[in-house]
């Protein structure tokens, strides 16, 4: 195959920000088809990146298209039953974060593809980065030991867009799409920001979690703006995960991870000092620090990533598996809050 064809159904900010000029810059990548319920959103979306053919149902794009994948950028509500559509036409994806909304959904998804022999890409672009990677070869290379401990915090300014939908009008070059209540965490700091430092805490020490125990605050607004988690690891590990998105918009956000193991101990400034630092009890040590501001968040490589996992030019840098961990934390993480009590993992399942 010399060239990848993907389609993308959802054209709000995050899709005609990163994922469409990221296949549109890819040499071997071709945008046939866009499909968004609001064909009058996806037709300016279509002019503005040269797409051909604009779409409001994506079975008739599906049906009428000629592709090899689909990037699924709608809302979150949506991804689980659009996904299935895709993966029932033989289609690779990328499936922006959260890849579904529950566990349950995530574990069909997952078996529905690994039947058609499909790969699920997930929008979470800080597995694309050389600092967590880096810290996921020193982790499965042992360098701290048996991991005890894992701590995350991620503060935001999300929740400004819920005090004020139209406050990021004009910095993106496309509508930002306002938070909807179509579902019981209505886009929350856990769906929003929390799902993607629990996807990279599971990234980088290549675990999941077995247990969840939650507190969640709504400061002023109607959704969750502040979350607190513990979580114990099926490895044996116990975590703390802490995301808030009451910051300024225009103050600097936190994403902080530090993992201590019982060899040493490290720590990933992702946001303000772009480094990674490994410390060994033994006085050995590592320091790395990202100097080219482009790779700092690379938001256009999960899109470059589908095209060249379509193309069988690379393996899936963010895979399915990976980002159903953060999805199981966040489901369980909402249960928890909701009921106050510890939620296991195989509560999320049931009899299923």
């Amino acid at each position: 195959m010399d060239t990848a064809r993907i389609g993308v159904v959802g054209t709000g900010w995050w899709a005609t920000e990163a994922h469409i000029p990221g296949l549109v810059e890819h040499p071997q990548a071709e945008v046939p088809a866009l499909c968004d319920l609001d064909a009058e959103r996806a037709t300016r979306a279509a002019e503005h990146y040269g797409v051909d053919a604009v779409y409001d149902d994506l079975d008739r794009m599906l049906a009428r298209e000629s592709l090899d994948g689909l990037v699924v950028a709608s809302s979150n509500a949506s991804h689980y039953e659009l996904a299935r559509r895709a993966i029932d036409a033989g289609l690779h994806l990328l499936i922006e974060k959260p890849m579904t909304e529950t566990a349950l959904e995530g574990r069909v998804l997952l078996a529905a593809a690994e039947r058609a022999g499909t790969e699920i890409v997930v929008g979470h672009t800080f597995h694309y980065t050389r600092l967590a990677r880096r810290a996921r070869e020193l982790i499965t290379d042992g360098a701290i030991g048996g991991i005890e401990l894992v701590h995350s915090l991620f503060a935001s300014s999300a929740i400004q867009q819920v005090r004020h939908p139209d406050a990021l009008e004009g910095v993106w070059s496309f509508p930002v799409h306002g938070p909807t209540p179509q579902n019981f965490s209505a886009y929350g700091q856990g769906q929003n920001q929390l799902t993607h430092s629990a996807a990279l805490a599971a990234f980088v020490i290549d675990d999941g979690p077995e247990s969840v125990h939650a507190f969640m605050d709504n400061a002023d607004v109607s959704v969750d703006a502040v979350d607190a988690l513990s979580v114990r690891f099926t490895g044996g590990a116990l975590g703390t995960l802490a995301s808030v998105g009451t910051k300024p918009g225009d103050d600097t956000p936190h994403n902080e991870l530090r993992i201590f193991g019982s060899d040493g101990w490290m720590e990933i400034d992702m946001e303000r000092a772009t480094l990674l630092t490994l410390h060994r009890y033994d006085g050995d040590g590592e320091q790395m620090r990202e100097e080219d501001v482009s790779l700092h968040y690379p938001l256009r490589a999960p899109a470059q990533n589908l095209a060249d996992v379509v193309l069988g030019r690379a393996p899936n840098l963010s895979p399915g598996s990976i980002a159903q961990w953060s999805v199981e934390i966040v489901d369980a993480a909402y249960r928890s809050a909701a009921s106050g009590a510890l939620v296991t993992i195989a509560d999320l399942y049931g009899d299923a």
